[in-house]
């Protein structure tokens, strides 16, 4: 009987879960239906055991509650991947100049470019005609055997104390002559001499306080006719000179205050130097010196008494005031220009310029060079003699032979 009412339950009770604790199905049940969707318990079944019904429809989604408490911030996620870029932002104010940066290296050398198009010919410039010529001045005394018995001194020309000079000048004045256009002898015998028989004056320059230079009275020196050229400017190049001392002296000498044989000068002091000599005490004496090569231009006149009036200018800035003799001192048009020279040959690499001033009315000037004494070697030939008097030495020469360009344009 129990085996048919179970068989009848199958058929028309609903279906019960048996393997569900019952208490645990109850309560659930209970739950869903009172808690969730208020649903009458059912009847409890036979044996205890409580029919489920059917399950109800839904009901109505019930109001939203308050919203709960905030809980604790959860653990920092991994970090995600980069977004896309944003958009270009507005362009920013102009900022302030940086400090210039470190030269960067040289780039590679770019290809070779195209020829460019032929330009037009240019308008045709001036002509200008350019005078080169080469020119030799020199003086040079004839050859006389005449020595000195005691000093085996040969009879050169002798540059010493210009013994006709005004003593009240302000330094001692030593002999000053011109050089000749030509390669004549001199014979003195005969002949004036140029290096001693003049009268030397001492000249400053009138607009400079430290250029001085000396010019022989009473004499017109022999020089070389330069055309005026049109940018009145002279050009000296490829200057050489050569100075010839006869020298015989096979004894002993000094130098300074030492005792040397002077054909052993060469090896052991100077092998080209420029020497003067003086005599102290039945001794010669010998010292090396300087000499200047003067370049001068000159303005010739027919007035020779060419004095100073209120409209010459600075075109001849050594010219002196109450003159009553001639000297080139008055045609001297500018200041001079000076070489100095230490040995008995040489040349110059730096050429000479000389400006002819622009009040200078005239189709062509006269080039005269000269030969001066420098203070400086003036000092070394200066001795004190037997009689404790200032006395002075000389320097020999019997040739100076200079060779030159002259260009003009």
């Amino acid at each position: 009987m129990n085996n048919q009412s179970r068989s009848n339950k199958k058929e028309n009770e609903p279906y019960i879960n048996n393997h569900l604790n019952i208490k645990s199905q109850i309560d659930i049940n209970s739950l869903i239906s009172s808690e969730f969707f208020n649903i009458p318990r059912g009847l409890p079944g036979q044996d205890g055991e409580s029919i489920i019904g059917p399950r109800g429809l839904q009901g109505e989604m019930g109001p939203i509650g308050p919203q709960g408490i905030p809980g604790p911030p959860g653990p920092i996620g991994p970090q995600g991947l980069r977004g896309p870029p944003g958009p270009r932002g507005p362009e920013g104010e102009k900022g302030e100049k940086g400090e210039k940066g470190l030269q960067g290296e040289q780039g590679i050398q770019g290809e070779k470019g195209d020829k460019g198009e032929k330009g037009d010919i240019g308008p045709q410039g001036e002509i200008r005609e350019i005078i080169y010529t080469k020119h030799q001045m020199s003086i040079k005394k004839m050859w006389i055997p005449e020595y000195n018995r005691k000093y085996q001194l040969t009879n050169d020309f002798q540059i010493s104390l210009n013994k006709n000079a005004n003593k009240k000048n302000e330094i001692e004045i030593f002999d000053t002559f011109y050089l000749q256009n030509s390669n004549m002898e001199i014979n003195t015998n005969f002949m004036p001499n140029p290096v001693n028989d003049y009268i030397v004056d001492y000249s400053k320059n009138n607009y400079d306080e430290h250029d001085y230079t000396f010019f022989p009275r009473d004499i017109i020196p022999q020089g070389i006719i330069i055309r005026i050229p049109k940018n009145r400017i002279i050009k000296i190049k490829n200057i050489d000179y050569q100075i010839f001392q006869t020298l015989n002296l096979n004894y002993d000498c000094y130098y300074g205050n030492k005792n040397v044989n002077i054909n052993d000068i060469s090896e052991n002091i100077k092998k080209y130097g420029i020497k003067g000599y003086y005599t102290k005490e039945g001794q010669i004496y010998f010292e090396f010196i300087e000499l200047y090569i003067v370049f001068e231009l000159h303005l010739l006149n027919n007035n020779p008494y060419f004095k100073k009036t209120s409209n010459i200018t600075r075109s001849f800035p050594y010219m002196k005031d109450n003159q009553n003799y001639y000297s080139p001192v008055n045609t001297c048009i500018q200041k001079v220009e000076k070489l100095l020279i230490n040995n008995i040959n040489g040349s110059f690499k730096n050429d000479i310029e000389l400006k002819i001033p622009d009040d200078i009315d005239s189709d062509n000037i006269s080039l005269y060079i000269k030969i001066e004494v420098p203070k400086k070697s003036i000092e070394k030939l200066k001795y004190i003699n037997k009689q404790k008097n200032e006395s002075f030495g000389f320097i020999p020469f019997s040739n100076i032979n200079i060779m030159f360009n002259i260009l003009t344009n």
